[in-house]
């Protein structure tokens, strides 16, 4: 495929290793190589994901149930399981990640997350990486929402220099759209 041998791929390989400009780490019992910018941003997030997973829910209690029902009658949607269980996990935590490919229901578990959350009169912002995450974001929820790359002079912001963990957005809660599309260099640097 790249038209080298795999002892000419292998030599390269083990030079970058030694050299540091490649890390070999094991994760599972799999081994796995990274470079080392992008291996120091993914525990930076991972790090910062841990730290916002601490702290106490800025929302009032939820009765679950009675919620779950409250949106389902309002939405005329019915809930899969998966997704009664993914909310269920949103409203018991402080922060989570939701992933998924195109049609496991995403947008109807944001849809419902929202809709219960601003019923208990919690101010809810959304974000997405991009322009164009962005503005599919406020076409499948109506809310309005701003995209990371302008965030930290945006109207939001007032415009302020950019939000940190000493100088955060004033929102309960942010949903970051589309977080596997997220520039790391928009995480620590490093």
């Amino acid at each position: 495929m790249l038209g080298v041998t795999e002892g000419t791929v292998e030599q390269a390989l083990s030079q970058m290793l030694t050299s540091g400009s490649l890390l070999l780490d094991e994760i599972d019992h799999e081994p796995l190589i990274f470079l080392p910018h992008l291996r120091r941003a993914e525990e930076g997030i991972a790090l910062r994901i841990k730290r916002l997973a601490g702290g106490t829910i800025a929302y009032p209690q939820i009765d679950f149930e009675k919620a779950v029902a409250w949106c389902e009658r309002r939405t005329g949607k019915t809930l899969a399981p998966s997704q009664r269980e993914a909310l269920k996990t949103v409203l018991a935590n402080r922060t989570v990640v939701i992933t998924g490919g195109p049609g496991v229901g995403k947008t109807t578990l944001v849809n419902s997350i929202l809709m219960i959350l601003r019923a208990k009169g919690v101010k809810c912002l959304l974000c997405a990486p991009t322009g164009r995450a962005a503005k599919r974001l406020t076409e499948t929820t109506g809310f309005i929402e701003i995209s990371l790359r302008f965030a930290p002079c945006s109207k939001f912001t007032g415009g302020h220099a950019p939000q940190n963990s000493t100088r955060p957005l004033d929102f309960k809660r942010i949903k970051p759209g589309g977080a596997d599309g997220a520039r790391t260099r928009l995480y620590p640097k490093g």
